[in-house]
């Protein structure tokens, strides 16, 4: 660390003329790509420094972009109740903008009136000291007024633009997202292989892109799904039994899955066209990781 100190603090004295950037050079960066286990190291990875107390004035952050059906929110989701923290998912896009900025309400003060923003309900309480995984799921639905105002709370973990004065405390004060929080964010591209439609998506601009710490591309990835999720064992309830079977997803369908992948690759299986009469209102899909799995819920259940 004093290496890289001196080294910073020679750039300052001597100028940084002396160090100009090599565009053709390739400098050793964090991938954008991510798989499923690139992915489940990351949040963790986030997890631990915030049970250690690890930050600086800003809270931990992430965004991941993907198709849809990857399995971003069960990802999110499974890997949180794991470590113990709880699971906090917001579609912001369906949410009230009052809700992050503060609803004004009136409230009596002696003999006039004064307007107040009450605290959001939607939102973990101040001041709790559990670690909070906060979801902003399918983030790029949400119109840019409803971004901006979010983008205050991932930044400062504050809502709106004005604090309140506190009587009894005699103090102003600000809701304030809890110590321990991590926010993850999550959204689809415009465009998806094999899709005529297009996802109703808004694009981020670059000052709301800064604000997460670091942005990853979780991908369509058979292998890496297999490995991480679909061939693992899994223990469910039914009918007040313990069942436990030898993989999440039946093994007819992984054989499947794996047959598609030598002939056509790595993505294959989870690009096969679902469409059902677009053009008259109807839907349009492919056989995401989410696909495959509702198929083997169903096939679970049924021999249940």
């Amino acid at each position: 660390m004093k290496d890289i100190l001196f080294d910073v603090q020679a750039k300052v004295n001597f100028g940084f003329d002396k160090f100009k950037l090599d565009k053709e050079k390739k400098y050793n960066l964090q991938p954008v790509e991510v798989d499923y286990e690139d992915f489940d190291t990351e949040i963790r990875r986030l997890i631990h420094l915030t049970k250690k107390g690890r930050k600086f004035e800003i809270f931990h952050s992430l965004f991941v972009f993907g198709p849809a059906g990857v399995g971003k929110t069960e990802m999110v989701k499974n890997i949180a109740e794991s470590e113990g923290c709880i699971y906090h998912k917001l579609e912001v896009q369906k949410i009230p903008i009052e809700e992050f900025e503060g609803f004004p309400y009136l409230q009596d003060k002696k003999d006039k009136k004064v307007v107040r923003l009450a605290d959001p309900t939607i939102l973990p309480p101040d001041g709790d000291d559990r670690v909070w995984i906060l979801h902003l799921d399918e983030f790029n639905k949400a119109d840019s007024e409803k971004m901006a105002a979010v983008m205050n709370l991932v930044l400062t973990g504050e809502i709106g633009g004005s604090a309140d004065f506190n009587e009894e405390t005699g103090k102003s004060t600000k809701y304030k997202l809890p110590e321990k929080t991590i926010i993850i964010g999550s959204g689809n591209f415009k465009t998806q292989e094999h899709l005529e439609n297009l996802n109703l998506v808004n694009s981020m601009d670059t000052a709301t892109s800064e604000r997460f710490h670091r942005a990853v591309f979780l991908d369509y990835n058979a292998s890496s799904w297999l490995r991480s999720f679909a061939s693992k064992e899994y223990k469910f309830s039914f009918e007040n039994k313990e069942m436990l079977l030898t993989s999440r997803v039946p093994p007819i369908i992984l054989y499947f899955i794996m047959d598609k992948m030598l002939e056509e690759g790595n993505k294959a299986p989870f690009l096969i066209p679902i469409v059902t009469r677009p053009d008259e209102g109807g839907s349009e899909r492919t056989t995401s990781p989410r696909s495959w799995t509702i198929v083997g819920d169903n096939m679970i259940s049924s021999l249940s």
